[in-house]
């Protein structure tokens, strides 16, 4: 008896819990159920030098893991933890592009190198809210 209360506690909160999304990048919405928040963070190791942007630079992130069945709504920020003799390493914003249901790209807002978020560390900070059914 005592086991089953344990159980319920732990549950409740949990079925009790809401996401409600008011819009996606396509302009529908999809049943309560069915959202999902999916988080995560896109390390500093993939950034490359943008041909499409000239001086940005970019980092495809992975998302096909959080399963959801279209294009997200996805928010990023970057983090660095980087310090040298002259301070913290500070990484210029990101904005996000192409947004898919498995994967979106970072874009560097400030002109810079892969090389230097590379030495920086500048993981994009990124939350992914959707539907998976």
């Amino acid at each position: 008896m005592i086991e089953l209360l344990q159980l319920m506690l732990v549950l409740v909160p949990v079925l009790l819990g809401d996401i409600k999304i008011l819009d996606t990048p396509y302009g529908g919405v999809g049943p309560a159920p069915c959202a999902r928040v999916c988080a995560g963070v896109g390390r500093w190791d993939g950034w490359a030098d943008s041909g499409t942007f000239p001086g940005k630079v970019y980092t495809h992130v992975r998302i096909a893991d959080c399963g959801f069945l279209t294009a997200p709504v996805v928010t990023g920020i970057i983090r660095s933890e980087v310090i040298t003799r002259s301070g913290v390493l500070v990484c210029p914003s990101v904005f996000v592009r192409g947004v898919l249901s498995s994967h979106f790209s970072a874009y560097s807002v400030e002109d810079t190198t892969a090389t230097k978020m590379m030495s920086g560390e500048c993981d994009v900070l990124w939350t992914a809210v959707g539907y998976v059914c």
